[in-house]
């Protein structure tokens, strides 16, 4: 399962509230900077504005919690790859569907079959990826099965 890393809390937990209250202050300068920037041209320059804003203030504050973590990137990024993997497998794969002669008449129907797709692609990629999660799966139905025997 995949939990975006929430940096304040963890700075905090790590005695540095003041760097957090610094980091938000500057963050609010930044971003308002941005927006401001991007009024010249209109509510799209608010949202490009807004969204480059944060993408480089979250840059910085991840970085930085990762710097006080001792993790490097690469540790951070490399359990996102499974979830990438299923996802970039399930949009192909309900790309393909919805390309395909439709199977039924009504819009349902066909919703329900993205769906299921999608979720037989995904489950299917991620599990064969991570091996942690095939595992913890795995002892769920053995646990499941054997207490059913009993």
């Amino acid at each position: 399962m995949i939990v975006p890393l929430p940096c304040p809390p963890l700075l905090r937990a790590l005695g540095r509230a003041r760097l957090t209250f610094r980091w938000s202050a500057v963050r609010l300068v930044v971003m308002a900077g941005c927006v401001f920037a991007g009024t010249h041209f209109g509510l799209r320059g608010v949202a490009v504005g807004w969204t480059v804003g944060y993408c480089v203030v979250r840059t910085v504050l991840v970085g930085m919690t990762l710097r006080e973590l001792e993790l490097t990137p690469l540790d951070f990024v490399c359990p996102l790859v499974p979830a990438l993997a299923g996802t970039l497998a399930v949009v192909t794969g309900v790309i393909l569907v919805r390309n395909a002669p439709p199977l039924w008449d009504g819009a349902v129907q066909q919703v329900m079959c993205d769906v299921a797709v999608g979720v037989v692609v995904y489950v299917t990629t991620v599990g064969g990826l991570d091996r942690a999660l095939r595992r913890a799966v795995g002892m769920i139905v053995h646990t499941l099965l054997a207490g059913s025997r009993a």
